[in-house]
């Protein structure tokens, strides 16, 4: 049995549930929002204070209805544990109550930096010496999120226990801080509205049929993805389809014939950035560009001759060509920092951003394909990829498609172009690891005769990273994907045009494309970006308020900008003939005023009787009224004219008193 605890957080006091980073000028530290302004509780770091939550349970002997004493051994079950105990749990982000709707009607209206402007605040803090004064450079300033925001999180358990639900419920009640400072007021929150859900998934069969055939799978990630490989620094920018297989093996381990369907049935090709129905495959070796020129492209493996005189530069990234076409794609990548409490150490990974989606291959047969589909089906298709999967990263949705592919024979050709689309593993006739070309045109022989070839390509360690150990596995020395290989005079009978070559298949690696030489090896290049903003009308409660709120910023900035302006330009025409003290009586005069609707109208009628001996002063009512108008002010126009003449009046001070003091 699974179980689905869903629960309320409100912050009781500011909150700052940093990422690490700051933004390199007025912030030191500055709070988590998403790629569209909202604030967002990471559930790494709620993940965290949730098992301290925990662990203060087992040590108080804290006793669940009908299940006894809560133990150590339980939290640890729970929570994971050093020695290869897996947690059972998946802690996700936090979001704001009703983000969906809010980011749908705002996102394309507002860039992220004004919607996140509404929910943020900064504090400012020093560190104070032995002798009561603050110490010399620790001004510190740090962004948070404002009290009395709601958000709404989710915690999902794998083969839940009755107490296990229990002892999450009862951390949840616990749980009173989180983020910076908590120390010193702030983080204060509240966790409420605590259900759970159970659910059973559906059993799965595998069956072992002959056929192998290819069917697409769509990866649109709901959350930021940290993969490894090798090390936990390099971040690969596509998904391995080993990623793939040790997602689904997580869920059919215990079927029959396990190790039949994984290593000999299901291959997983790597998933690559996409965009709408397009495929986007890495940018063959073969592929050149002019230095510095970069709107054409020229195919070497297609009969492209290099002009002597040009100096010529790879094609990196990921392409799609259509007939004179070629269509490049990058992949959207983020920095975060973290601190290792154990180690004390300060490091920084590399994810890919949440909100893309990416396009692979599963080649199986139908009996395995059927045993896949009902996990996703058990899942929704909500699967975690790559590392800290049960806090804050990896969350993402798989489908697979619902038809095969047929597959499809190469046409005959005398001469053919081989891209490797995955890293390939060649092992030589000793069977060991090469990547020496003369292996890899052997491994190729395998499937068609040729008499000649041209290459085009590249080396890299490959392998992965087990991060439950901090250990590298399996590496090797592979052909980069991208590599071209051209095939001349060829001999077969038929041909996939998708195969796999080398060893490692299982897991993504040899997947090759097989095509004729095109007629066409010069292409005009466009640079494609994702663009899913829509213009949708605000109608939710929540997306108005924010609304108006970011109306408000922008006018109370409008209006200071403007103030201020119109002191230095009044300043330099009158300041021989009105002081600072007279400026003041401007306002004096405004503060002295009944309130009423239209404050601006009362201003100017008054003005005109009580300036009436002293014209310099009504000709400044006077142009501050007209300046006013052009503002154009659609909300709260009262305080914004009173926030008009605080600023004029305070910069026309500034700038006489300066004035009198330089001359003095």
């Amino acid at each position: 049995m699974n179980c689905n605890i869903s629960f309320d957080i409100k912050l009781l006091s500011d909150t700052c549930c940093s990422d690490g980073m700051g933004n390199g000028s007025s912030v030191d530290v500055c709070a988590y929002f998403d790629e569209n302004g909202l604030p967002v509780i990471p559930g790494r770091r709620f993940k965290g204070l949730l098992k301290e939550k925990a662990q203060l349970l087992a040590a108080n002997n804290f006793s669940v209805k009908d299940s006894g004493v809560v133990t150590n051994e339980d939290v640890e079950a729970l929570f994971g544990a050093d020695g290869g105990v897996i947690s059972k749990i998946q802690v996700n982000d936090a979001y704001l109550k009703n983000a969906v709707k809010i980011t749908e009607e705002l996102a394309s209206k507002y860039n992220a930096k004004e919607i996140a402007s509404v929910f943020s605040q900064e504090r400012y803090q020093t560190a104070i010496g032995e002798n009561g004064v603050a110490k010399d450079h620790s001004l510190r300033n740090i962004e948070t999120v404002v009290k009395g925001t709601e958000f709404e999180g989710s915690i999902k358990i794998n083969n839940s226990t009755t107490k296990d639900v229990e002892i999450i419920k009862a951390a949840l009640k616990l749980l009173r801080n989180i983020g910076l400072n908590k120390s010193r007021g702030l983080g204060e929150i509240v966790c409420g509205n605590i259900t759970a859900q159970e659910y059973e998934a559906k059993s799965i069969n595998y069956n072992k049929t002959n056929d192998k055939v290819e069917y697409e799978y769509t990866i649109t990630l709901l959350q930021d993805v940290s993969l490894m490989q090798n090390s936990p620094m390099n971040n690969p920018d596509y998904i391995q389809g080993s990623t793939l297989q040790g997602a689904f093996a997580k869920y059919l381990a215990n079927i029959t014939d396990f190790n039949e369907m994984f290593f000999n049935d299901v291959l997983f090709g790597n998933a690559y950035i996409s965009n709408g129905n397009k495929r986007f495959i890495p940018a063959p070796i073969s592929l050149v560009a002019v230095k510095n020129k970069d709107e054409k492209a020229f195919s070497l493996a297609d009969g492209f001759t290099k002009d002597e005189k040009c100096q010529y530069v790879s094609v990196n990234g990921y392409t799609c060509i259509d007939g004179e076409k070629l269509s490049k794609l990058s992949v959207n990548k983020k920095t975060e920092s973290h601190i290792n409490k154990k180690l004390d150490l300060l490091y920084t990974t590399t994810q890919i951003a949440k909100g893309q989606v990416f396009k692979g291959s599963v080649f199986c047969s139908d009996g395995a394909i059927s045993a896949l589909k009902q996990v996703v089906e058990n899942n929704n298709g909500i699967f975690t990829l790559g590392a800290s999967g049960t806090a804050q990263y990896g969350k993402c949705k798989i489908e697979i498609a619902e038809n095969k592919e047929e597959n499809k024979n190469v046409e005959k050709s005398e001469n053919l172009v081989v891209h490797l689309v995955s890293n390939a593993i060649i092992v030589d006739e000793f069977s060991n690891n090469s990547v020496l070309a003369e292996d890899l045109i052997n491994e190729l022989k395998k499937y068609v005769e040729f008499d000649s070839c041209d290459t085009y390509l590249k080396t890299e360690l490959t392998g992965g990273y087990n991060a439950k150990w901090g250990m590298p596995k399996g590496q090797f020395e592979s052909f980069s994907k991208g590599s071209t290989i051209v095939l001349k005079n060829c001999s077969f009978e038929t041909l996939n045009e998708t195969m796999f070559i080398g060893i490692n298949n299982d897991e993504g690696y040899g997947q090759i494309l097989i095509r004729p030489i095109y007629n066409v090896n010069e292409y005009i290049v466009s640079e494609e970006k994702v663009d899913n903003s829509t213009s949708v009308e605000i109608k939710s409660t929540e997306a108005k308020e924010i609304e108006s709120k970011i109306i408000l910023k922008r006018q109370k900035s409008e209006v200071t900008l403007a103030a201020l302006d119109l002191a230095e330009n009044q300043y330099e025409e009158k300041n021989e003939v009105l002081s600072n003290s007279a400026a003041m009586r401007i306002l004096t005069l405004y503060q002295g005023l009944k309130s009423g609707e239209n404050m601006l109208e009362v201003f100017e009628k008054d003005s005109e009787k009580s300036f009436e001996k002293n014209k310099n002063l009504l000709a400044v009512a006077k142009e501050l009224v007209k300046e006013f108008n052009k503002l154009e002010i659609t909300t709260e126009k009262n305080s914004m004219f009173d926030l008009y003449l605080r600023t004029f009046t305070g910069r026309y001070k500034e700038l006489y008193q300066t004035n009198k003091r330089n001359e003095g």
